[in-house]
């Protein structure tokens, strides 16, 4: 659906908010190596309340840049089926070792879909512990 997609000097920005871009999305996601993810959304200080609004996802496979913005928040009000398949699409890409996964200050982001989700992220890197680490060998000297 060409409604929902965008390209922006040679970046194609979809969004994913509707059965029809799901099953899109659904049928990338199968050309997915490496990927660069971030999510939108709430978490108490106490860790019980998790609202997940968007998700975000670069496919780096092959330098190729494409992001989909996944309306999780509509998705989730939608119907079940819908919402089902997209939870299952999640956790078939995100647990899958085969594909990488770059977050940034990811904790968060990890713990808000192991909650809402019962999704376990496997072969991730989270880039804020390497800048960390390069940060504070540059201190020392």
């Amino acid at each position: 659906n060409s409604k929902n997609i965008f390209n922006i000097q040679n970046t194609v920005i979809k969004f994913i908010n509707d059965e029809n871009s799901l099953k899109y999305f659904k049928s990338q996601s199968k050309y997915f190596e490496i990927l660069s993810l971030d999510l939108e959304g709430e978490l108490s200080s106490s860790y019980e309340n998790i609202i997940i609004n968007l998700i975000q996802i670069c496919d780096d496979t092959n330098f190729k840049n494409d992001i989909y913005v996944i309306d999780f928040y509509t998705l989730k009000n939608s119907e079940n089926q819908i919402f089902n398949e997209l939870t299952k699409i999640l956790k078939d890409i995100l647990e899958n070792k085969n594909i990488k996964k770059i977050f940034f200050d990811g904790r968060s982001d990890l713990l808000c879909l192991h909650k809402e989700c019962k999704i376990c992220v496997k072969n991730f890197i989270d880039l804020s512990s390497l800048y960390t680490a390069v940060n504070s060998y540059e201190k020392q000297y």
